[in-house]
């Protein structure tokens, strides 16, 4: 099944879900991959290998062009779109692939709900963001929905040795079914940023996306 979510936002972001059914043969035949490429999908092994593909299909539809473009990986290992002005961040998990696109920083975070969250929330729940989760009706969403955000964070940001706990940061939110917003921030020595943030409740799967909105007159990926 192809694209089953997709929302153009504001300042020329956009974002998109895949439904991953197809096989793994279906998107070799489809997309035609630069050696860097093929040589990070040789390293993936089972069914990963699927939603990794399907992450680049879904880029490439969100980007409507002809041809694809490679999507490689920068000195920090952030991935980008050769050729485009637009910053991109994907994710997947258990059948869904996600990515989102901006000509500014932005990130994605798509999960299916388990139980084990629970067991990680010292890993990366900071002290002031402890009373979300106590607050909650569910802790489980308000995990998800931490942990989503800090993924995306993370994402944006784009470089290695942060801290969930120590450098990102979750303003207080109020769990809601049909979705909804809050803010939140990194700061590392003397980098400082806020990025919004929206997260929705997609069938069983949580996803959060965050962005810091800049002007920007590129329109196309």
């Amino acid at each position: 099944m192809p694209l089953v979510y997709r929302k153009n936002l504001i300042d020329h972001c956009i974002l998109g879900i895949w439904e991953v059914t197809e096989t793994e043969q279906y998107f070799l035949d489809q997309l035609a991959f630069w050696p860097e490429e093929q040589e990070q999908l040789d390293q993936i092994k089972g069914r990963k290998r699927v939603e990794w593909l399907a992450v680049r299909q879904l880029v490439h539809t969100l980007s409507e062009r002809e041809i694809r473009g490679p999507i490689l990986k920068d000195e920090h290992g952030k991935p980008y779109l050769k050729d485009s002005t637009f910053f991109i961040s994907m994710s997947h998990t258990n059948g869904f692939a996600a990515v989102i696109a901006a000509p500014y920083p932005v990130g994605v975070d798509i999960q299916q709900r388990w139980t084990s969250i629970l067991r990680l929330k010292k890993k990366f729940v900071g002290n002031d963001e402890m009373s979300i989760v106590e607050n909650a009706e569910d802790e489980i969403a308000a995990l998800h929905i931490l942990w989503g955000t800090k993924e995306g964070l993370y994402k944006a940001y784009g470089r290695r040795k942060i801290d969930f706990k120590l450098h990102l940061f979750v303003d207080s939110f109020e769990i809601n079914p049909s979705g909804g917003f809050t803010t939140a921030h990194i700061r590392l020595d003397s980098f400082h940023q806020m990025y919004d943030v929206h997260y929705e409740l997609f069938r069983d799967i949580y996803f959060v996306y965050v962005r810091k909105k800049e002007n920007s007159e590129n329109e196309n990926l």
